[in-house]
């Protein structure tokens, strides 16, 4: 498990690379990770100032937006929106991608 997190390193954009998902883990990773194919992928984009967008596959496969929050303690991260929210522990960090365990 990392050590406590600065803010910087969990800001920008990041997508569920669920080919890569372990059990009870999920894997996100940069937006410039080459991911292979997918009708769509749930991310967010962490901005610094607090507010988050939560990315996910509509019904026609366009990408729908939705604003939401963010929060770090140590290596927690919580993200909180009206469409989609989850409370993560960063378990490892690798290059360009976290592996989060859904709390």
């Amino acid at each position: 498990m990392p050590a406590d997190l600065n803010p910087s390193q969990v800001l920008g954009s990041w997508f569920h690379s669920h080919e890569e998902d372990e059990p009870g883990r999920k894997i996100y990773r940069s937006a410039g990770f080459p991911f292979p194919p997918s009708r769509g992928r749930t991310g967010f984009t962490i901005e610094a100032n607090g507010d988050v967008v939560i990315n996910q596959p509509g019904m026609d496969d366009r990408t729908t937006t939705n604003p939401g929050t963010w929060s770090l303690d140590g290596n927690i991260l919580t993200i909180t929106s009206t469409t989609w929210s989850g409370s993560f522990e960063v378990v490892k960090t690798i290059e360009d991608s976290y592996v989060l365990r859904q709390r």
